[in-house]
């Protein structure tokens, strides 16, 4: 009586056994996130536009950290870190978006690396 008893609960368990380590990697999937940097430079009417301000204050609602500063050639350039997710929306809005009286003609990122933790505390602003 007991042998069929431990025989039901083993075949339960085997055909269980992977829709439990499904829904086990897939929870550790979603709290798992990963961190990239990129460094990137916006070309278009992007000085004198405060655009610099903007990007600071979305990539600080977005939670990420990093720098941007303008050039001696006319565009914004900088670096962003943060949730691979949360820098993909801000290379978006670096591309589309920007500051409401900014033209952007194009975005260029580079060097997207994975990292282990940020480089920065903060987004800030450099002269």
């Amino acid at each position: 009586m007991l042998t069929k008893l431990y025989l039901k609960i083993v075949l339960c368990l085997l055909v269980a056994l992977p829709f439990l380590s499904e829904v086990t990697s897939q929870n550790t999937d979603t709290t798992m996130t990963k961190l990239v940097g990129v460094d990137f430079e916006v070309y278009g009417r992007v000085q004198g536009v405060f655009f610099r301000k903007y990007t600071q204050k979305h990539s600080t609602e977005l939670g990420l950290k990093g720098w941007c500063m303008n050039t001696d050639k006319g565009t914004v350039v900088g670096r962003i870190e943060g949730e691979k997710e949360k820098v993909e929306q801000m290379k978006n809005w670096l591309r589309y978006t920007g500051s409401p009286q900014s033209a952007i003609d194009k975005a260029e990122f580079k060097n997207e690396k994975e990292l282990s933790q940020p480089s920065f505390t903060n987004f800030e602003i450099k002269k």
